[in-house]
């Protein structure tokens, strides 16, 4: 497994960890990794270092894997499959709706990470031409005005991309992204003076005021504040018109930007956002590990009183819920899913197979969340185990 270092902060800043800016985490596993049968193995662990920027507040991976590695046929995550990824770009559709003209007729939208075609689609009333580009792209020949580029965006060329966008949107893809900069100014030499660019992704603000350190894996190299997505764009020369926050999934941030030269005002007063410190970052790692620790504790008391005990929600974060509670899913009864696709499956490294929710009867039972990076699933399921009578349900979690 070919693994990067991350040398720089995005506005150029040394990253130098030290006991006040980092968080060191040895053997983090690698997620999204299912297979037939129990399968134990270290190759798919890796020590990881978090990194807090003071001078912009943005928050980064000190290793990650070789995206290339990760974004091929066996990218498991889909947008239409998952009901978090759906509502997520439905929230993002909503954002980007308020912002554009719904009666005009724009000659291109372009979107980058397109995945499953999800939320492109969602805009077939609003251009005549829409243009995904994404690595594991997965096309629709009934899907009309649709051009589908197989690649990672910052390997196409622009003649083949067009400068003609009136619109570019990307969902979730950033975080993911090794180098930010070259994607930022990618998007803007693509862009004319009243292009609109929409982007989508999880929110440092969001991550430290909840403690939703579960949300930190290997695919999400970056973590932006407002304030390091700020000085980014204007280093790339753009300029953010609009911003909002959402809670419910991977606590996103959505910012609407345009080019600098653009005739749009930017609305944004950064004095109204609290600046966020080493300090709060540090402090709410700790609260996250303690929270934690103490749910440890009492599913260790209902393992003593043999209860039943159900892990609910086979969401790919899970092995990092149960990283940092310890491993205590492999003590569990199972853990339950009603995505076909993954019963009867095993996480690597998790000795616990995956089985039916539909049909466990979990009356009197204790049943774990696992789902908490996304809040709006939790509340789903909470909602499924109060009919289902569970006895007692634990959401490992300090917000959702």
């Amino acid at each position: 497994m070919r693994i990067k270092i991350n040398k720089n902060c995005v506005c150029e800043n040394k990253n130098i960890p030290n006991k006040k800016n980092s968080i060191f985490i040895k053997n983090l596993p690698i997620t999204e990794i299912f297979t037939s049968m129990y399968k134990k193995s270290k190759k798919f662990q890796m020590n990881q270092q978090i990194i807090f920027c003071n001078k912009c507040q943005h928050m980064s991976l000190m290793r990650f894997v070789d995206p290339k590695l990760i974004y091929n046929k066996n990218y498991l995550t889909s947008s239409t499959s998952s009901f978090s990824a759906r509502y997520s770009n439905d929230i993002f559709h909503n954002f980007i709706l308020k912002n554009i003209n719904q009666r005009e007729k724009y000659s291109k939208i372009l979107e980058i990470g397109t995945n499953d075609l999800y939320l492109l689609k969602k805009f077939q009333r609003n251009a005549k031409k829409l243009v995904g580009i994404d690595p594991v792209i997965k096309d629709d020949k009934k899907f009309k005005n649709f051009h589908p580029i197989k690649n990672f965006f910052t390997n196409v060329d622009n003649k083949r991309i067009g400068l003609d966008s009136d619109i570019i949107i990307s969902g979730h893809t950033l975080e993911h992204v090794e180098n930010p900069e070259m994607f930022i100014k990618k998007i803007i030499s693509l862009a004319h003076n009243k292009t609109k660019v929409f982007l989508q992704f999880p929110s440092v603000e969001s991550l430290i005021n909840n403690g939703s350190f579960d949300q930190v894996n290997h695919q999400h190299l970056n973590y932006f504040s407002l304030n390091s997505f700020d000085k980014l764009l204007k280093k790339c020369g753009g300029k953010i018109i609009k911003h909002e926050y959402h809670e419910l999934h991977f606590g996103v941030l959505m910012v609407f930007f345009t080019i600098k030269n653009s005739k749009l005002k930017s609305k944004i007063d950064f004095k109204k956002n609290k600046k966020i410190t080493s300090k709060d970052f540090i402090k709410s790692y700790k609260n996250f590990k303690m929270h934690l620790n103490a749910y440890k504790n009492l599913i260790e008391k209902y393992l003593f009183l043999k209860k039943k005990i159900y892990v609910i929600g086979a969401g790919l974060m899970l092995p990092i819920v149960n990283y940092h509670l310890d491993g205590i899913f492999e003590k569990v009864d199972s853990i339950l899913d009603d995505d076909k696709s993954k019963q009867n499956k095993y996480f690597l490294n998790i000795n616990k197979k995956i089985t039916s929710l539909k049909k466990k009867n979990l009356e009197n039972s204790i049943c774990i969340i696992s789902t908490i990076s996304s809040a709006i699933v939790t509340r789903k399921l909470t909602n499924i185990l109060e009919s289902k009578k569970a006895q007692v349900i634990l959401v490992p979690t300090l917000t959702f």
